[in-house]
């Protein structure tokens, strides 16, 4: 039997393993500070605490299922607690989980692997962190070898620091010292477990020496700390390769314009590529998910839109609260149920002065205040200003807000002949140079509906289940001349929000139907849920543009026509009343369309497989199920092989040289064996002899067949004597019954 698989320290005391593995913790949590900076994770302690918990079974020896199942259970149970809450022992959340990663083996088997949930993410980086707890345990305490580990750590660092706006020369002397210290310490615990049996070497630890070599350590890092240092003489590289990136870009486009997704006031000119960014632009607490509106634009000039709003009303910041409360600036109007929601915001960005905001503000507290308030009542647009010509870039603020619910009865009863003549004649305007045939598809679309809430519905589906594309790359600015919605909807047919959104505008008001173009963020990526409230982080790439309806007796409704993206919004259904307005006629609608207007695209094959279930199955090997079950399978199989490739190698090995009993082969099947050992057990020194070897491995591996097994390969290798049946026969036998206790 392997001795050192029943010594829990390999020969370390319990105080040497203790200091060997805070030191790789310490190491190891360097990794993780930057996580809530770089990454959308909030909060680094609980994957801190799963690291302990790993190292610590690894210091237990258990056996290796109770390991797993003692890791596995701690790394669902933290999961459950970050994300999931609610009672533990639930089936509910075990199936929603089982179906959110049967999905994503269903992505990567479509190799999309970026399409995952953030659940599946956490998964996938608790797994990461209990191979790198196994790696380090191994490195520092079986090994005792850390250098790769510290030259990584001080890498990646480095890296942070040249390319993030992440300050890292704290980490990287902290880094630098205990990466030295763990060094010096491991070389020491080798050499004492190598001169073990020495009677001339002391077997006390060297405790002058090691101080001494800290102090050496400590005052050299010190004296680089302090020295004067020359500037850098390069520009700095992440600004460079950045600014380098974006001008290949704008090469490789052909137009010159590469835009960078975030919120921005400028809308005239729209259409091109553009370059994502994730930076974080504000943190929120809020109890309701929903859209962060900026705000709506009514004049659509073929290319783009503005808003001819020109004279925004002023307050000062005392007066604005008086404004908002006694309802001078209304989205909604009676038949809209409400509910009043409290929400908190923090700037990460301090470059916006317009308020962000869900429904209809009626208190907010900005900070710094600033000594002015704009308002565009008729547009919702709300800034902040230091002065009447410098905008005020506030930091965060707390704001009360209506959070509505809209009736589809009411919605559908609603008529556009008692719609205001200043919002009819204000948000149905077009530029006289849109092509006829918009505003006919808008026609053909909506003839046979009878409300208006079924036309908005009918033209929303059509842009969702018709197939349009969501590309930001391969985007075509419009030419000289060309509308922006026509070259859309009939020859690119291919675009982002600002696409989708200006579309279904433009046509909802060639039908009569008032509507104008929004545009804020969505709801961001939710980062935590505790009682009901949500903490929300909302990146520059979450800047969007939607949808709102004018209807006579609810006010402003938000739809969403851009696929990839849900309405946030709750729509309440009349029980009497079925909503079938989103679920049209789809192949007589086709028919219909295509007859007329050929350029469009056809409908989504995803539709087509809907509208076709039943009438035709799918061969067994085609269906979803199976391809589901057989990426479990390779997934499972994938997990079997790095969970037990020890012990595949090893049976494969017996497997390849048991077969054919041939003294030539027993060589290199020993030869095989005792690389085994060097990789697993104790590296063999190139000076040593094979007989020098084996009797070094004396203290970690049982002589009972190491022995015998290397006096018969000498004798076989080096005898002139013909070798034996019987001997041979021996000598397999007890290689055999090596490995196989190197396998177990």
């Amino acid at each position: 039997m392997f001795r050192h698989l029943n010594n829990p320290s390999h020969g370390t005391t319990p105080l040497q393993t203790f200091i060997l593995l805070a030191g790789a913790t310490f190491l190891f949590w360097e990794w993780l500070k930057p996580l809530p900076v770089i990454s959308t994770t909030e909060s680094i302690t609980p994957f801190l605490l799963f690291f302990l918990f790993a190292v610590m079974v690894k210091v237990l020896r258990l056996p290796t299922v109770l390991e797993n199942l003692l890791v596995g259970f701690s790394m669902i149970y933290f999961f459950h607690y970050l994300y999931l809450g609610g009672p533990f022992f639930s089936w509910s959340w075990v199936e929603y989980l089982s179906n959110d990663l049967l999905y994503s083996l269903q992505l990567l088997w479509e190799r999309d692997f970026v399409g995952h949930s953030y659940y599946v993410k956490t998964i996938v980086f608790y797994l990461l962190i209990w191979g790198m707890a196994t790696y380090l345990y191994r490195a520092v305490v079986v090994y005792r070898r850390l250098f790769a580990f510290f030259l990584c750590t001080l890498v990646y660092l480095a890296i942070l620091d040249t390319f993030s706006p992440m300050r890292q020369d704290d980490s990287i002397i902290r880094t630098f010292i205990v990466g030295l210290v763990l060094l010096a310490f491991l070389e020491i615990v080798k050499i004492i477990q190598s001169n073990r049996k020495s009677i001339v070497y002391r077997q006390s630890f060297p405790y002058k020496g090691f101080v001494f070599t800290l102090v050496m350590i400590l005052v050299v890092s010190s004296l680089g700390y302090v020295a004067p240092k020359a500037a850098p003489n390069w520009p700095d590289p992440a600004s460079f390769i950045q600014s380098y990136a974006e001008h290949a870009a704008a090469r490789s486009n052909g137009s010159g314009l590469v835009q960078r997704v975030g919120y921005s006031d400028q809308d005239e000119f729209l259409g091109g590529p553009f370059v994502q960014d994730s930076k974080i632009v504000f943190k929120a607490t809020t109890p309701k998910k929903h859209y962060w509106r900026g705000e709506s634009k009514d004049y659509y000039t073929g290319h783009g839109w503005i808003n001819t709003s020109k004279y925004p009303e002023r307050y000062a910041p005392q007066h604005f609260n008086d404004f908002l409360l006694h309802d001078e600036f209304k989205l909604y109007e009676e038949e809209v149920k409400i509910e009043e929601i409290e929400i908190d915001v923090q700037m990460k960005s301090r470059r916006y002065s317009t308020l962000f905001y869900p429904g209809e503000p009626t208190r907010v507290h900005l900070d710094p205040l600033g000594e002015e308030v704009q308002v565009d009542r008729r547009e919702g647009h709300i800034t902040f200003w230091e002065n009447q010509e410098q905008p005020n870039h506030y930091s965060e603020y707390q704001m009360k807000s209506t959070y509505p619910k809209f009736q589809i009865k009411a919605l559908r009863e609603a008529s556009m002949n008692e719609v205001p003549s200043e919002i009819m004649n204000r948000y149905t305007q077009l530029p006289n140079t849109l092509p006829a045939r918009v505003g006919e598809l808008a026609e053909e679309l909506t003839k046979n509906d009878e409300n208006p809430y079924d036309k908005v519905k009918k033209i929303e589906g059509f842009f969702r289940r018709f197939g349009y594309e969501y590309e930001t790359k391969d985007v075509p600015i419009p030419k000289e001349g060309q509308d922006y919605v026509d070259q859309f909807v009939f020859e690119t047919k291919r675009g982002y929000c600002n696409n989708f959104s200006t579309s279904m505008v433009v046509m909802l008001r060639t039908v009569g139907i008032p509507a104008r173009w929004v545009k804020g963020f969505t709801f961001g990526e939710i980062t935590a849920q505790e009682r009901g409230v949500y903490t929300t982080q909302v990146r520059n790439l979450n800047a969007h543009s939607w949808v709102e309806v004018y209807f006579p007796g609810s006010g402003w409704v938000p739809f969403e026509p851009t696929k990839a993206y849900d309405n946030p919004y709750p729509f309440e259904i009349d029980r009497t009343t079925p909503d079938t307005s989103s679920l049209p006629d789809m192949t007589d609608l086709e028919q219909r369309l295509k007859q007329d207007f050929p350029d469009i695209p056809e409908r989504d094959q995803e539709d087509r497989d809907v509208a076709g279930a039943g009438s035709k199955s799918k061969p067994w090997y085609q269906s979803k199920y199976f391809t589901i079950s057989l990426s479990v399978f390779f997934a499972l199989g994938v997990l079997g092989v790095l969970f037990y490739w020890k012990k595949i190698m090893i049976s494969w090995i017996i497997a390849r040289y048991r077969r054919n009993q041939d003294p030539q082969l027993f060589l290199k099947a020993y030869e095989v064996m005792l690389q085994l050992v060097g990789k697993w057990v104790v590296r063999r020194d190139p000076s040593q002899t094979m007989r020098e070897y084996v009797v070094a491995l004396e203290s970690r591996v049982s002589q009972e067949e190491l022995r015998p097994l290397t006096k018969i390969f000498e004798e076989m290798r080096y005898g002139n004597k013909k070798t034996e049946e019987g001997q041979l026969h021996k000598a397999y036998q007890l290689w055999e019954r090596v490995l196989k206790k190197m396998r177990s």
